[in-house]
């Protein structure tokens, strides 16, 4: 009888060990669906496990991209962290950027932007912008040049992990760009009323804030494709003026109206506070430094 009862509690002894060697795991897919298993392996691609209560010993793999978190018997690790995703997915990804600013040549101007990505979700911008070749939209404009130059934060609206699941490039997606800008602008304008020519000259220059929205498109990990479209608010901090003759004091509005586009992007007039934009560019995507194999 006492051999007995020693076999028996070392069984219970045994049982109760496997049962906490082979303690249910839980995989938690986006959908929140629950799979109650024993995990065997985590890998860049694909998570594997058994079945809990299968009386077979066959393994299943899935999706890494699909699963939210693994619940472990001991912890909670969230596989999808901020690290992970960017170490398996955007290792290789060039994360800088020079872009030209195409659809100046409507507007007579120039932009080139440096972009510098951040993380999945975000990157930071750096913008120069000319206008020195001359806007004919009215005959009498003789000249018109500037500059102005840009600061601007985008944000993605596409989340990391489905950009990450979808292979998409690092600085791929639709965003949201809040920008800081200053523009400079001159001009001049012949007049000429009742046989007198007067020369009109103008000179302000704007501080603005503009909000982006737009899609960057990267291929083959270097040629970049961004278009945006967007509006905003601008104070005009300085304004001069200059002429030969007052003979057309009714005229000088006309000027107001035919200036104060930068790069052929941003148009702000000096007469309103609410700005504009419009913007198609072409670039190139590179390494600072060529990613560790």
């Amino acid at each position: 009888m006492k051999n007995f009862k020693l076999i028996t509690l070392l069984f219970a002894f045994c049982l109760l060990g496997c049962i906490s060697m082979h303690a249910q795991d839980y995989i938690i897919l986006k959908d929140d669906t629950k799979i109650k298993c024993i995990v065997t392996e985590v890998g860049e691609d694909q998570v594997k496990y058994k079945p809990w209560g299968s009386a077979t010993e066959r393994i299943i793999a899935i999706d890494r991209s699909i699963v939210r978190k693994i619940k472990y018997e001991g912890g909670d690790p969230d596989i999808q962290n901020k690290d992970a995703i960017e170490t398996n997915y955007f290792w290789d990804d060039t994360r800088h950027a020079i872009k030209l600013g195409f659809s100046g040549l409507l507007g007579n101007g120039l932009t080139l932007a440096y972009e510098k990505a951040i993380d999945p979700r975000s990157s930071l911008e750096f913008v120069g912008r000319v206008q020195n070749i001359g806007m004919r939209q009215k005959s009498r404009i003789t000249t018109t040049g500037g500059f102005g130059l840009g600061l601007g934060y985008r944000l993605q609206l596409t989340s990391s992990t489905r950009k990450a699941a979808k292979q998409s490039h690092i600085l791929y997606g639709w965003y949201v760009k809040p920008e800081l800008f200053f523009m400079n602008v001159t001009a001049r304008e012949l007049y000429i009323f009742s046989g007198i020519s007067d020369d009109y000259n103008i000179n302000f220059s704007k501080l603005g804030l503009m909000l982006n929205l737009g899609k960057e498109i990267v291929l083959n990990n270097r040629f970049v494709l961004e278009f945006f479209g967007g509006f905003g608010l601008a104070a005009t901090l300085s304004k001069s003026t200059s002429s030969n003759q007052t003979v057309c004091i009714d005229c000088i509005s006309d000027l107001d109206l035919t200036i104060g586009t930068i790069g052929g992007e941003y148009l702000a007039l000096p007469s309103e506070a609410i700005a504009y934009g419009v913007g198609l560019r072409l670039g190139y995507a590179f390494h600072a430094k060529k990613p560790k194999k």
